[in-house]
């Protein structure tokens, strides 16, 4: 799955798209590692997915890429602001 359907736009990074987006790049295990974690940082539990999943992106350079072509969110403002945030919340 390469791009969200026409018109629908995600506020919040779409884990299920990210995970096809992993797997098709191969990184399907690191996807998987992180999907079936039960890590918590305080009551942050989905958010920590997200958070890796950034770094995940970040580490293979391919964020820019996920979100031209995945979250298109991610290349406003608010979408920036959000990467901020989960990258501030992994290096806790």
């Amino acid at each position: 799955m390469e791009s969200t359907p026409e018109g629908e736009q995600f506020e919040r990074l779409p884990l299920r798209l990210a995970w096809c987006f992993l797997t098709d790049r191969g990184l399907g295990n690191k996807a998987d590692e992180i999907r079936n974690s039960k890590d918590t940082l305080g009551s942050y539990y989905t958010t920590l997915k997200r958070a890796r999943v950034v770094t995940l992106l970040q580490e293979n350079k391919i964020l820019d890429q996920f979100v031209q072509q995945v979250w298109p969110f991610g290349n406003t403002q608010e979408g920036e602001k959000q990467i901020e945030r989960l990258r501030r919340i992994y290096d806790k």
